[in-house]
């Protein structure tokens, strides 16, 4: 369990697997921005700096708010 108390983010990145946010179910694309938020601003900016852009996110949920609504986060900006 050497994995234990690593993110999701870091376990998929340590592993070397080259994915981008485009390829992600819903699902694992709010995982991933929870695990932004916790260290970066609650922000489109963050979420950009990974590769997640605001239209990729309107697509998936309807719009960029509906993401700060379902991860019950107020964006910074």
């Amino acid at each position: 369990m050497q994995h234990y108390n690593k993110s999701w983010y870091n376990l998929k990145r340590g592993a070397g697997l080259a994915f981008a946010p485009q390829s992600l179910s819903a699902g694992e694309l709010l995982n991933m921005a929870s695990e932004i938020f916790a260290d970066d601003p609650v922000s489109l900016t963050s979420l950009q700096q990974y590769g997640i852009t605001d239209a990729l996110l309107a697509a998936r949920f309807g719009s960029v708010e509906q993401v700060f609504k379902l991860l019950k986060v107020t964006p910074e900006d």
